[in-house]
């Protein structure tokens, strides 16, 4: 039968313990900024969206829609300035009004967005994707607009998740740099422990050769781990009464 030694045994399992470690915390470290990110995002949306909700009710109950959009837009831009978000301002159809950052998206309509349906029925919509006229990753919050129980209309703000991103490629990045660096240094403390572990196994394996070979008086040294202690002892007494019964058998024998 084919035999490996002890760090070969024991090697392969300690590297795949600390693999496994460092993933779980990794993922588990992204797990929760992000969320927490997300979550700090999401906050400050839902108040920037309140702070456009009080002003634009004043658009919406007007007759003279041309002036008030004519302000409308200005402020809502002097506020996109302000907070650094992207305003987004529609109607109860889901047809573009405002939108600080894109100005030929008004053809779209907005109503099969996850946050828009959710501002449909009334209540704050929450929602993380990717931006199809932007093309990046951005968390959206939409707050409905009402007046007299109706739905007038929906002011959606969102900002752009680089930084998100930025903290994720950082993690990764440092993880396999330290995930390196600890197997690198398991492994060499994994070395010498084993090594000194493999010299006292291999001082019991020359004490059980000297007793086979009938060198009885050749005393196995006493380890400093009871287990191995405890063996070695074992091995000294064996050895001394078998050579107290061949020298009966010897005596007995003249």
């Amino acid at each position: 039968m084919k035999t490996r030694t002890l760090f070969a045994n024991i090697f392969p399992k300690i590297v795949l313990v600390i693999i496994m470690t460092i993933a779980a915390s990794v993922f588990y470290s992204i797990y929760t900024i992000e969320n927490y990110i997300i979550k700090e995002s999401n906050i400050q949306l839902e108040q920037a969206s309140k702070t456009i909700v009080q002003f634009s009710n004043t658009y919406f109950n007007s007759l003279d829609i041309e002036y008030n959009q004519d302000t409308l837009v200005s402020e809502v831009r002097r506020k996109s300035e302000l907070f650094a978000l992207r305003f987004t301002l529609l109607d109860a159809f889901g047809k573009i009004i405002i939108d600080t950052e894109v100005d030929d998206d008004g053809h779209i309509n907005h109503t099969n967005r996850p946050e828009i349906k959710a501002a449909l029925k009334g209540e704050v919509g929450q929602s993380v994707r990717q931006s199809q006229s932007l093309k990046v990753k951005m968390a959206y919050v939409a707050v409905p607009l009402m007046n007299d129980g109706r739905i007038m209309g929906i002011v959606r703000a969102s900002k752009k998740l680089s930084s998100l991103d930025e903290i994720i490629y950082y993690l990764a990045r440092n993880a396999v740099f330290f995930g390196v660096l600890i197997l690198i240094l398991s492994s060499w403390i994994l070395f010498l422990i084993t090594k000194h572990y493999t010299s006292l196994f291999k001082m019991l394996i020359s004490g059980a050769k000297n007793f086979a070979n009938g060198e009885f008086d050749k005393k196995v040294s006493i380890p400093n781990i009871s287990e191995m202690a405890f063996l070695a002892e074992s091995m000294n007494d064996m050895a001394e009464k078998l050579d107290e019964r061949i020298l009966t058998i010897e005596e007995q024998s003249i």
